[in-house]
């Protein structure tokens, strides 16, 4: 022990005990920002809804409301089954990677691609409308 102290392997040792400490420590402080941010986050998402809720109280507001909430579920339980044995065509348009070759000397690029598919086709803007609005109504944790 004394041969390694006396060369500086024991310092370069503990120098680098000491950065790894010092990363981890960092590392440690980044997540918990991150944690903060994400419960602040929540906290200003349920005020919201909270005082969206408190805002509309009239008998119109409300059915809107529903109707929405009607033409959701049709969409999503209904509409599947109703659609499946239909033969319109449907146009889905979807984003496509290009490129990227010999270690992106060739840069990557994305391009829209139009495909026809049969039957129902719900788009992710219906379900993301369709979280929040279980979100707002049964919890967050519902919506999940």
């Amino acid at each position: 022990m004394e041969i390694l102290g006396a060369t500086g392997a024991g310092a370069a040792v503990g120098g680098a005990l000491t950065w790894i400490s010092s990363m981890r420590k960092e590392s440690h402080e980044r997540q918990m920002a991150i944690i903060d941010k994400m419960r602040e986050t929540a906290k200003d998402a349920d005020e919201s809804a909270d005082k969206a809720a408190a805002r509309d109280r009239s008998q119109v507001g409300q059915r809107v409301r529903q109707l929405i909430i009607m033409a959701l579920i049709f969409s999503f339980v209904v509409a599947p089954f109703i659609f499946a044995w239909t033969s319109i065509p449907v146009a889905v348009e979807r984003t496509e990677s290009c490129g990227g070759f010999l270690w992106g000397l060739v840069p990557e690029y994305t391009r829209q691609a139009i495909e026809y598919a049969r039957g129902f086709y719900i788009p992710s803007e219906f379900k993301v409308a369709f979280m929040s609005i279980v979100g707002f109504y049964f919890g967050r944790s519902a919506a999940r």
